[in-house]
């Protein structure tokens, strides 16, 4: 019997050993290569090494007045328009004019007389929807009635709500006042509470008038607009009537530049920025601003007195805490720092005076300290 044929089965698997060896082998030469390469440094290379990688910035000083703002989105809220047209238990028939179309009407002013029974606007949230006299029940429209009277000055009592003889004796100091006997009080239709807005007359009434509730009565409208935006509380707590508000269009130009008239804060949540209303004058307002739109609107929360020194705010060195300095550095390439006073410090720049003459317009300061 023949024995097994083996020797070229052997020959083929000694030679595929010796071609993984190869292989693992020359694996092992260039990884050693490429290990010895990174460890290895030329001179050269270790000079380039030892330069710090730091680029020096400077940044000129610029002077210039400088501004805190904000830029929202705001809602255009509608113009309050109030019409008086119901006499509630007065006669109808109109025994003295109101002020005439065009006029501002304050609290507390008499808006016209109907049948010899003055009727007057006064601030307040609530309708006057009973008459006030002695013996009514308390509520909100008393309180609210004692408000009105004490800004006035003719209420010093508490405000709790209750139609004492302080609050009698209020309301007929009001009425001697304007020239009416109120002793026993006001009855229906004789007070018109009303937002607490500029307003003026739109739409007078006459003696001889009848009014009418839809048809005829005393029109008057808010002298002032609001602007409905949210903003952080931070923001909010900045605010203040006479701060400069500008109006842009959609590609940024100015429309119109004013100022505060007044604040509301109109809603608060947990999760979300408060909502507010900036009041400001309608007659500042172009004529074909959208009510209920939205506008760019740009407020001024804070400002410098004048011309200040303007720098970035990485120019800035904290010497000590909160004392501060900044680096000048001369043509030649010499540095000198110099105390500044920080001013307000905005995106736009940091706003810094110094009592050193050297820190003037048009220096370079260090701008990465």
């Amino acid at each position: 019997m023949d024995e097994p044929r083996t020797h070229g089965r052997t020959a083929t698997v000694v030679g595929w050993r010796l071609i993984v060896g190869a292989v693992l082998g020359m694996s092992l030469v260039l990884a050693a290569g490429f290990w010895l390469g990174g460890r290895l440094v030329t001179p050269e290379n270790a000079t380039i090494r030892s330069i710090p990688p730091t680029i020096d910035l400077t940044s000129e000083v610029e002077a210039r007045r400088l501004e805190l703002t904000v830029v929202l989105r705001a809602i255009v809220t509608p113009v309050t328009v109030i019409v008086v047209d119901d006499p509630g238990q007065l006669p109808n028939v109109v025994t003295k004019s109101s002020p005439p179309v065009g006029s501002k009407v304050a609290e507390g002013a008499i808006l016209l007389e109907l049948g010899g029974r003055p009727v007057v606007m006064l601030f307040g949230q609530f309708p006057a929807w009973r008459a006030f006299a002695r013996e009514m029940s308390p509520g909100p429209d008393i309180a609210q009635l004692q408000q009105a009277l004490a800004r006035l000055g003719f209420y010093q009592g508490d405000v709790d709500g209750r139609y004492g003889s302080s609050t009698a004796a209020a309301i007929a100091a009001f009425g001697e006042n304007s020239g009416y006997d109120l002793t026993n009080g006001l009855e229906i239709g004789q007070v018109q509470f009303v937002p607490e807005v500029g307003l003026e007359v739109i739409g007078a009434v006459a003696v001889g008038d009848t009014l009418e509730p839809g048809a005829l009565g005393l029109e008057l409208a808010s002298s002032e607009i609001r602007l409905d935006a949210r903003m952080t509380t931070d923001q909010i707590r900045k605010l203040r009537p006479d701060m400069q508000v500008r109006l842009r269009g959609q590609d940024g130009e100015l429309l119109v530049e004013t100022s505060i008239v007044d604040v509301d804060t109109l809603a608060v949540t947990a999760d979300t920025d408060p909502n507010v209303g900036l009041h400001i004058s309608d007659s500042d307002v172009p004529a074909d601003l959208e009510v209920n739109g939205s506008i760019l609107t740009e407020v001024v929360l804070d400002s410098t007195e004048g011309t200040v020194l303007v720098v970035p705010a990485s120019a800035l060195v904290e010497t000590s805490p909160g004392e501060y300095a900044v680096i000048v550095v001369s043509p030649e390439g010499g540095e000198t720092t110099l105390p500044v006073t920080v001013e307000l410090i905005t995106a736009d720049g940091v706003g810094v005076t110094s009592s050193d003459p050297q820190l003037v317009a048009g220096v370079d300061v260090r701008a990465n300290p």
